[in-house]
């Protein structure tokens, strides 16, 4: 049986050894606090306790320390892999666990999705652009059918144009 810890509480249940090897590994192999806790078979509470009084530091803080050793871990292992000192272990889960644990990532081409928003604002900017193009044009042909058309206009029309103008206002279309 554990030895029994004098907390001034007459039941005070027995302290559970803490099996500080098995919690070192599991947080280098990326486990949380209730998962160790619940292998240690105690509540998490009562863990994050003993890892304070234990280690001297908070559970975070040696989480943190804990699961970066794992990380350059793995790495390391990537690395032995990668120049060939070592034939053993699973290429896949290496690969997979460098995705996962160590934010590794391929470098991927920049390329556009059909789906991507940008690309359907540049589709209908590039559309509204060739319409507005489009739509000058024919303005331009319009203008200059009118311009053709005026020296054929009835002279009574152009003298009140001509008024209008010395008027201050303008009688030209387009």
């Amino acid at each position: 049986m554990a030895a029994r810890k004098n907390t001034g509480r007459e039941s005070a249940r027995p302290t559970k050894d803490v099996n500080w090897v098995l919690v070192d590994n599991m947080l280098a192999a990326g486990c949380i606090g209730t998962e160790i806790a619940a292998e240690l078979g105690m509540h998490p509470d009562t863990f994050y306790r003993k890892v304070e009084e234990e280690k001297g530091v908070g559970f975070t803080v040696y989480h943190s320390q804990m699961t970066s050793k794992g990380e350059g871990l793995l790495k390391v292992a990537q690395y032995a892999k990668a120049i060939g000192r070592t034939k053993g272990g699973d290429t896949q889960l290496l690969m997979f666990l460098g995705k996962v644990r160590l934010k590794q990532r391929e470098h991927e081409e920049n390329v556009t999705s059909p789906l991507d928003a940008n690309l359907n604002f540049a589709d209908a900017y590039i559309k509204s652009e060739n319409e507005r193009a489009q739509m000058a044009q024919e303005l331009q042909a319009l203008r200059e059918e009118l311009n053709a058309l005026k020296p054929k206009t009835d002279p009574v029309i152009q003298r009140s144009d001509e008024e209008i103008q010395h008027m201050g206002g303008s009688s030209q279309i387009g």
